[in-house]
């Protein structure tokens, strides 16, 4: 789910920018000021809708990653529409294959997949960032693509500053109004609810990521 950012510029040019090309641009960097956020972005093109998302939520960075990476079964419990997850391989240095299910509104309804989820570390001068790529397995489930990342950082006292980007497409004609409407509604409930999660997975798979 990686992008050049020269298809990004591209992208900007053709399509419609959600919050406005400022907000995107602040998404590219790791050191939005407090004023500036949340950033919301949708971005379309065809068939496939572009969502960005960057605020900050009040848990510790150890609690966001484990959240994202470790314990993925239990995202049913907070991650949008979200209605089933599981490993389908142990996690290998932060990588493993996963089944997701989501139950979206009218057109798209049901929708599964595979992908391969792999963490890492990037240095930055404003101090480390843990990023969490993901990636459709192509043929898996009914869902023609996914790609996209978590990138998240310290951020002061227990918070966490959580950036997530992803572009899908559904295999399935969707106006495009609706997409980007449906978006843009859907990004901040992902900030909103890791937010409202009080606790750390309970039974983190396969023990905790080296950050």
């Amino acid at each position: 789910m990686r992008f050049l950012l020269s298809s990004i510029f591209l992208l900007i040019c053709q399509t419609a920018v959600a919050g406005g090309p400022e907000a995107l641009q602040s998404m590219m960097g790791l050191d939005a000021p407090p004023e500036s956020l949340p950033h919301i972005a949708v971005i379309r093109d065809g068939g496939k809708v572009r969502g960005v998302v960057g605020d900050v939520v009040p848990h510790s960075l150890e609690h966001v990653v484990n959240d994202i990476i470790m314990c993925y079964s239990a995202f049913p419990e907070w991650f949008p529409y979200q209605t089933g997850a599981r490993y389908v391989t142990e996690i290998v240095d932060e990588s493993a294959i996963i089944y997701g299910e989501v139950t979206l509104p009218w057109p798209i309804g049901r929708r599964d997949f595979e992908a391969k989820i792999t963490g890492g570390i990037e240095k930055h001068a404003s101090g480390n960032v843990y990023r969490i790529d993901f990636s459709h397995m192509a043929g898996s489930g009914n869902i023609s693509m996914m790609q996209g990342s978590w990138r998240v950082q310290r951020y002061g006292e227990n918070k966490t500053l959580v950036h997530y980007d992803a572009t899908i497409d559904f295999d399935t004609w969707v106006p495009a109004f609706l997409l980007a409407k449906g978006t843009q509604q859907f990004l901040p409930k992902i900030t909103g609810n890791m937010t409202d999660r009080t606790g750390v997975c309970a039974n983190p798979k396969n023990g905790t990521p080296r950050l």
